[in-house]
């Protein structure tokens, strides 16, 4: 049994690997989970690094999101709002939607973009191990710009959700 409120700090760790403990005690998780999901308050940090490939350079990437996610013990959902931006690049605000399984932290998201700057539209793919996380976005300003993001994503609100004690 892995506890999440050991000492400070250690909950997160222990969230992180909550799914390899499981494997290593030789617990395999069901094929499809049969409980329902837990609604919780999505909040999340991102930081890294995008590039540009019309300006052929690299930026950094910072930005923020909230919304809504939902929880069954095997899947985490999340569906929100963010800002972002690449420093002297691109700000732009999405809506988007992940899901990501947490045994082994493997997920896909998408979105819709609308880049401020450009005032134009966009979308954007990618996947994530854990909390880093690979990202395509194009923006359709004429021509399409094209962007590449490698950057790590803190889930805040699913974290603390877990920490006051939300169902594992």
């Amino acid at each position: 049994m892995v506890s999440l409120r050991h000492s400070r700090g250690s909950w997160l760790v222990a969230a992180l690997w909550l799914a390899s403990a499981r494997t290593a005690a030789g617990q395999s998780p069901p094929l499809a989970s049969s409980r329902p999901y837990a609604p919780f308050v999505s909040l999340q940090l991102d930081g890294g690094v995008a590039r540009n490939f019309e300006r052929g350079r690299w930026g950094l990437l910072g930005g923020g999101g909230a919304g809504v996610g939902l929880y069954n013990g095997d899947h985490v959902w999340d569906f929100t709002a963010d800002v972002r931006g690449v420093r002297a690049d691109q700000r732009a605000i999405a809506i988007s939607g992940a899901r990501t399984t947490v045994e082994n932290g493997l997920g896909l998201h998408a979105g819709v973009i609308w880049d401020l700057d450009r005032r134009a539209p966009g979308m954007r793919v990618g996947l994530s191990l854990s909390l880093l996380n690979l990202e395509g976005a194009i923006i359709h300003d004429g021509g399409p710009t094209t962007h590449l993001s490698l950057f790590v994503r803190v889930p805040v609100g699913f974290l603390a959700y877990l920490a006051r004690g939300g169902r594992r």
